[in-house]
């Protein structure tokens, strides 16, 4: 059950980098690089909210001595985890469009 809620959450944050790199391109057609570069800064914010949340969910479910807490350490850090970086690698290609045009 954890993994199928693991898994619902994280398209759910794929889902939403999707929308924040619409949005970045969007606001790159009408403003150019400044919006790129409000565009990456909000991706950059996004990916930060879900490596602190990545965190403080690790520290809580090892705090608390669960047993089955090794197990959702991984699922937290695999479900979450990866959108987070995704979301960095999202940022990097937006730097990318502004530097390179």
């Amino acid at each position: 059950m954890i993994v199928v809620i693991g898994v619902a959450i994280s398209g759910i944050l794929t889902f939403g980098i999707g929308l924040l790199v619409g949005l970045t391109l969007l606001l790159r057609h009408y403003f150019g690089p400044i919006g790129t570069a409000i565009g990456t800064a909000a991706l950059l914010i996004f990916a930060g909210f879900l490596a602190h949340w990545t965190r403080t969910s690790l520290r809580d479910s090892q705090k608390e001595g669960a047993p089955d807490a090794e197990f959702l350490s991984k699922v937290f850090a695999w479900f979450i985890g990866a959108p987070a970086l995704l979301c960095l690698a999202a940022a990097l290609l937006m730097l990318r469009l502004v530097f390179l045009k």
